[in-house]
């Protein structure tokens, strides 16, 4: 039995139990959960953020909605007052044709004045040009908004179509000899256009010249243009009787005061006896004789315009005949610009050519 209890494996002691709080140490406090406190402040931040966003969309929807109503409306109203001032020019020319035509500064963006009677009485003065009998009874768009309008076979015969904007106008068909033009031309359509002894001041951007009347007309700048100084203007020519054309002085080859010529298919000048002479650039011509950019004629215009243009055909002055045109003649007749005198016009041009010189010039 000894050996027994000799072999028994020992007893674990017993471990030590949690030491009694003394009575002299204070009971310790649980700390309570805030975890709700935090998920609380989240939720109300991100409520307080999607309503803000909400609020900024809403107000952004508003002001978009806001802004589109006002561009309407400032539409609406632009053309509201085009739509008056188109009214008070025609009541203007109905009430009294031949009074003052006031047309300053008007906004006419747009505007349809096709076909419309404006143009004054004028008359040819060897000694100082072109001249209106009355100025007061031209018509007056200095200042005029004319952006997109439409001239196409309008009588501007002596207007004043300047310091204004024509940006983008259509002048097909336009009879205005002994006018003045300038200010924005920016992508202008003076095709077809009988613009004889007319003016351009300062003119600006290019505009497009396609079997027009040229003649005579001078293109003028407020300042003269510095050396090296690139054209603000540039005239695009297609079929252009262009005799008489004066830009100014200095330039280069392709420039001159500041108006850029340019004829892609080719300046050609006649000569006396029938001689033609072609030439690259407008700087090239010589003085004298009859001037063109490719080939002018093949519209019938004194089909369109048969008083100046008829009689002029008749005596070889102008142009010689167009084929295809009829012998009856259905164009408007504006009776603003006497064809004599216009015949005149041309003698002054051509003071040294005979009717046979230039008849014999066939090709221009």
């Amino acid at each position: 039995m000894n050996a027994l209890l000799e072999d028994a494996p020992p007893r674990p002691e017993p471990l030590p139990g949690p030491a009694e709080p003394s009575s002299d140490t204070p009971p310790t406090r649980e700390r309570p959960d805030r975890r709700w406190l935090i998920d609380v402040t989240i939720g109300v931040v991100s409520s307080l953020a999607v309503g803000l966003l909400l609020a900024g969309y809403q107000a952004w929807i508003d002001d978009e909605r806001e802004s589109r109503t006002q561009a309407v409306e400032a539409d609406r109203a632009e053309r509201d007052q085009v739509l008056a001032n188109v009214t008070f020019i025609r009541e203007t020319i109905r009430d009294a044709p031949e009074g003052v035509k006031p047309f300053r500064g008007m906004n006419l963006r747009g505007a349809d004045l096709s076909g419309m009677d404006l143009g004054c009485p004028v008359h040819y003065d060897p000694a100082g040009g072109w001249t209106r009998d009355r100025v007061e009874t031209c018509a007056d768009f200095t200042g005029a908004d004319l952006t997109g309008a439409r001239l196409d076979g309008a009588n501007l015969t002596g207007a004043l179509l300047v310091d204004g904007s024509l940006a983008e106008v259509s002048a097909t068909n336009l009879f205005a000899p002994s006018a003045e033009i300038g200010g924005n031309l920016e992508g202008s359509q003076f095709d077809g256009a009988v613009l004889f002894g007319s003016v351009f001041r300062s003119p600006e951007g290019t505009s497009s010249f396609e079997d027009t009347s040229l003649d005579g007309v001078q293109v003028e700048q407020v300042e003269p243009a510095e050396p090296g100084q690139e054209a603000t203007a540039t005239f695009t020519l297609a079929e252009v009787s262009m005799t008489g054309l004066q830009t100014g002085s200095g330039g280069d080859a392709s420039t001159v005061g500041w108006t850029s010529i340019d004829c892609t298919s080719g300046l050609a000048q006649a000569r006396r006896g029938g001689d033609v002479r072609q030439v690259a650039s407008y700087v090239d011509l010589g003085d004298g004789g009859r001037v063109q950019c490719g080939d002018y004629g093949q519209r019938c215009d004194f089909d369109r315009f048969p008083q100046v243009g008829a009689q002029l055909v008749a005596g070889g002055v102008w142009k010689m005949p167009a084929p295809g045109c009829d012998s009856g003649f259905s164009g408007r007749t504006p009776e603003d610009t006497p064809a004599a005198e216009v015949t005149e016009f041309y003698d002054h041009l051509l003071p040294d050519w005979t009717r046979e010189d230039i008849a014999a010039a066939q090709s221009l």
